[in-house]
């Protein structure tokens, strides 16, 4: 992009609109809800009738090293996990007062906007149900749109100050990232694997970036994209890996048994159906012969076909996730970056693997309501990944190869 005056957008951000109360999981509700420094003051010097009293007791002043002025004040929660301001699943703030007097984060979500540098990006959060929906279930390979600022809404600063030349770095990285992501001729897995050994080489021959190692990174990128066309090779080679079942099963069960803490009622429900699924009852041992053969039957003749068939969800996640989380570009190795991406993935695919055996079957709606739950989660409760990273270094799965294991069923690799 030359023009400071363009933007790129992620896909459907353009034509998303939200619908309101037929929302099967609002947004008001499950995690913080933060109010900007000036609609704090706007609110504590309204006098509408029906929103004074409200005002003055759930819009709480920051009073921490957190406030900033974006996050100056937060609104107070019920029992529930519920924004004190819902009321029939809308906003009664917007209802009496209308939107453009909600908060930059209320009127703006699930939209986000990046900037780093001059380069501005706009996303949708996929912990909204109907963002999700569109971005998932969409079979067309995604795609970023060019075109005019938007100047509202939320920012989101680099982590650092960034020179043009080391822009054109990433972003070039970002777009190989992508591009083999999308590379439909290999199984996903395979192409996640793939992005992990181009990163890998970067970090070992060019990281961090100077004078002389940016010189490397276009025969770099020739040598990946030479490996990427004898990806095939590489796919039959994991196909015939042998499975550590009854280890990579007692980590899924030690991950689905991780619930995380929190109003996020949604995706606790899943982790404990997933678990569920994974041990049938209460006292089924880890791994015992009974629960790798179930697991085992439902990864191959239940989820495996389902993942063939709707390949385009987990591909439009791993892609999403890349654009929307500034993922080459924020201040870390980039192998430690794609090392939070994998575990990211191995949570959904696992969570998605425990389901099946609970319900004997996977759908389009249950793929929807663990990606969308877990990304409420994982946007504001960065703990609970970190948990299960642990639970992954704590059996010896600390480097990126030996995590893959847990990910490709070589059994049900499609």
């Amino acid at each position: 992009m030359s023009d400071d005056n363009t933007a790129l957008f992620g896909s459907h951000y353009l034509d998303f609109q939200c619908i309101g109360d037929a929302c099967e999981d609002t947004c008001c509700a499950g995690w913080r809800v933060d109010i900007d420094r000036d609609t704090y003051h706007r609110y504590k010097n309204n006098q509408h009738p029906a929103l004074k009293k409200l005002f003055k007791t759930a819009v709480l002043r920051k009073k921490d090293q957190t406030s900033t002025k974006q996050m100056f004040a937060e609104l107070s929660l019920n029992s529930q996990g519920e924004c004190a301001f819902l009321e029939n699943g809308l906003c009664k703030i917007q209802k009496n007062l209308g939107h453009a007097l909600l908060s930059e984060i209320c009127k703006n979500y699930p939209r986000k906007k990046n900037l780093f540098g001059s380069q501005h990006e706009y996303s949708l959060s996929l912990s909204c149900p109907e963002a999700a929906r569109r971005i998932l279930l969409d079979p067309e390979k995604m795609c970023f749109l060019e075109g005019s600022r938007i100047t509202e809404g939320d920012e989101t600063p680099p982590a650092e100050t960034e020179s043009p030349e080391r822009f054109i770095i990433l972003n070039d990285i970002r777009a190989v990232i992508i591009f083999t992501l999308q590379h439909r001729a290999l199984s996903l897995d395979t192409r996640l694997l793939l992005v992990g050994l181009f990163l890998e080489s970067i970090d070992k021959q060019a990281y961090p970036f100077d004078t002389r190692t940016i010189e490397l990174l276009p025969q770099l990128t020739d040598d990946f994209c030479l490996l990427l066309q004898h990806g095939d090779t590489i796919e039959q080679e994991l196909r015939q890996l042998p499975s550590e079942d009854a280890l990579r099963l007692k980590i899924f069960a030690e991950i689905m048994k991780t619930n995380p803490e929190g109003t996020n009622r949604r995706f606790s429900t899943c982790i404990t159906e997933a678990a569920q699924g994974f041990l049938a009852q209460a006292n089924t041992p880890l791994a015992s012969e009974e629960m790798v053969s179930r697991i085992k039957h439902a990864a191959k003749e239940q989820l495996a076909p389902f993942l063939k068939n709707n390949s385009h969800i987990l591909e439009n996640y791993l892609v999403h996730t890349v654009f929307h989380s500034l993922f080459p570009f924020t201040n870390e190795p980039l192998l430690q970056q794609y090392v939070k991406l994998v575990c990211h993935y191995l949570i959904v695919k696992t969570c998605l693997l425990g389901l099946t055996a609970f319900y004997g079957q996977m759908t389009e709606e249950l793929t929807i309501r663990v990606i969308q739950s877990f990304s409420k989660l994982s946007e504001h409760n960065a703990t609970y990944p970190a948990r299960v990273l642990s639970i992954l270094q704590d059996n010896g799965f600390t480097e990126f190869r030996r995590i893959f294991l847990l990910i490709l069923d070589p059994e049900s690799a499609a």
